[in-house]
């Protein structure tokens, strides 16, 4: 039996006249048609031609692009924890805005070598954001006004452009609109928890917000055309390399030296002496208890540099910016915050354990501290992109992704140790690494974090996996391996920028290495003794004994060496000899994952 094939549906159609147009006629069944469809309603004509388009779409990709940047780098002002999470998911959602708005302009016919800046009315209102004296100020003058008034533009260009011939654009210009709500939503109840009801406040950053509108409105609005901006110099790694203090006609920013990364009321910190620069004498800059109890502890309120008085033949030292914390916050001398992270046995308080070698004990030990150390490297490549603007467009999308990486890795182990029973603030906190690394240079910092940091992680954590895995915890055990990819990637991004910086001379790499290992060396023997000074004991028998950090422990297992993992390596962009020798190194014992 042959099957037939079954009519196509009849439907009234048009009937065609005289011209050969066609004509509804509701009466007849002319034929065989598909069912009507919903009728295109577009038609040609709108307000923009393709350079009209492409100018715009610059300005939005250029303010998107800084807002990005401001926001990587007051993640490390901000106290609160929770904040600090959804803002670095902004950095990375603003980062991939800022590509897709790239790429249409390159389909607008924009050289990716066009001059991107905002003329300087326009320029005044992005570094204005900038100036805010507290976290409560910025925060409203991103989400209250800048990102209103851009996602106001780009729903006006979306309504307005030429619905067939820009199509693209409104392809690429809706999501991120709809992506702006959803951020603008979400300052505004961060700026209302901030604000906490208290009308003083409110009044404070409903001021701060008029001055930041009146900035835009004098500009001519986020999309005003203005005074170009005067000519930069080429960009070399030289140049990309000066901090935004070393740009020529630049002002210092407020930040100018931020030594401390806030946290917020459930943290007590380790202010010991160990994160100030080498060339500051510790007890003479921070005499703790007293310098401490001044620092503005909210918010909401402002946070000064500490001013200080001449130093004799060293003349006058640099102000240094502590980080803000609110009147909660427990920060004690470093002698006591020793012995806090040592003895712990007294508090058996709900939440606050009684130390021990037990798994779990351990278990949330290790999530706290890897809670705040993760933090710390998003703050840190937060302020990379921050402080250094002249480094390729391809960085800050780079350091942008680490951010909202290290943010998740922050969550997640916040998630965990609540999981495990545990809650922030249970543990000290030791802001050494921040501290340390946000004085070096950013070659010198890019190689300590990435190059020798999370490097010598990529198979600490894979051993981690493992380890939650045989003691039965496999949520922790994946956790750990979601981790590890990331920092594959983060591996890669630090050899891509320390080689690019130094004009891919392998012979300047290998001493960058020497030196930033002789340095760290230098610096962990400074903090050792630091703790040791601070127990107030030499280590004899009877009293307590630090716990071991992770390099401790590793050189005390030298006879049972994690294996390296090369598959890791090869992705992150090392060749066949340089992981051959991190291999030997590593004593020998490989692994392929």
């Amino acid at each position: 039996m042959v099957a037939t094939r079954p009519e196509p549906a009849v439907v009234d159609a048009p009937a065609t006249n005289a011209e050969g147009h066609g004509q509804w006629n509701g009466a007849r069944r002319l034929g065989p048609h598909l069912a009507p469809v919903v009728p295109d309603t577009r038609r040609l004509g709108g307000a923009f031609d393709v350079k009209e388009a492409g100018r715009r779409m610059v300005r939005y990709e250029t303010v998107t692009f800084h807002v990005m940047r401001l926001l990587g780098g007051w993640l490390a002002k901000i106290p609160e924890f929770e904040l600090k999470f959804e803002i670095g998911r902004h950095v990375w959602q603003d980062a991939q805005a800022a590509g897709a708005l790239r790429q249409r302009t390159s389909e607008l016919r924009v050289p990716a070598d066009a001059d991107r800046r905002a003329p300087v009315e326009v320029q005044r209102f992005l570094e204005a954001l900038d100036e805010a004296a507290t976290p409560l100020q910025f925060l409203v003058g991103i989400y209250r006004v800048a990102k209103p008034r851009l996602a106001s533009a780009m729903q006006y260009h979306v309504v307005a452009t030429d619905q067939v011939c820009d199509a693209p654009t409104v392809r690429t210009l809706k999501p991120l609109v709809a992506e702006l709500g959803e951020q603008i939503r979400w300052g505004e109840a961060a700026v209302e928890a901030l604000i906490g009801g208290e009308p003083a406040r409110a009044a404070a950053a409903a001021a701060w917000q008029r001055q930041m509108e009146e900035i835009l409105a004098t500009a001519g609005g986020i999309v005003a055309t203005g005074t170009p901006q005067p000519p930069e110099a080429p960009l070399t790694p030289e140049v990309a390399m000066r901090s935004i203090a070393e740009l020529p006609g630049a002002k210092m920013p407020r930040s100018e030296r931020l030594v401390v990364a806030a946290r917020d009321a459930r943290f007590y910190i380790d202010m010991s002496p160990r994160v100030l620069p080498e060339d500051d004498e510790p007890p003479e800059l921070l005499e703790l208890e007293e310098a401490l109890a001044n620092v503005r502890r909210s918010s909401g309120e402002p946070a000064e540099p500490e001013q200080r008085p001449v130093e004799g033949e060293r003349g006058l030292p640099p102000p240094v910016r502590l980080g803000q914390r609110d009147d909660r916050f427990a920060m004690v001398h470093p002698a006591e915050q020793a012995r806090r992270m040592v003895l712990r046995t007294a508090d058996s308080s709900p939440g606050h354990p009684t130390p021990g070698d037990d798994w779990l004990e351990k278990s949330r030990r290790l999530m706290h501290a890897m809670m705040d150390n993760e933090m710390h490297a998003a703050e840190l490549s937060g302020r990379n992109m921050y402080e250094f603007p002249r480094m390729p467009w391809q960085f800050h999308l780079d350091m942008a992704r680490v951010v909202w990486d290290e943010i998740r890795h922050s969550e997640e182990t916040y998630k965990h140790l609540v999981d495990l029973g545990g809650s922030p603030g249970m543990y000290p906190i030791v802001p050494g690494n921040f501290g340390y690394r946000i004085q070096l240079d950013l070659l010198h910092r890019l190689q300590d974090l990435h190059r020798r940091g999370e490097l010598g992680g990529l198979s600490g954590l894979l051993k981690s996996r493992n380890t939650f895995r045989e003691m039965g915890d496999e949520t922790g055990a994946v956790m750990f391996d979601f981790i590890q990819a990331d920092e594959t990637r983060h591996v890669l991004f630090g050899n891509r920028w320390v080689k690019w910086l130094l004009h891919d001379d392998p012979e300047k790499l290998r001493a960058l290495t020497e030196e930033n290992e002789a340095m760290r060396k230098a610096h962990d023997g400074k903090i050792a003794a630091l703790v040791k000074e601070a127990l107030g004991g030499d280590g004899k028998a009877g009293e307590p004994k630090p716990a071991a950090n992770g390099a401790a422990a590793g050189a005390a297992k030298k006879d049972d060496p994690t294996p390296v993992n090369v598959i890791s390596l090869k992705i992150a962009g090392f060749t066949d000899e340089e992981i051959a020798e991190l291999v030997q190194k590593g004593g020998g014992n490989a692994a392929l994952e």
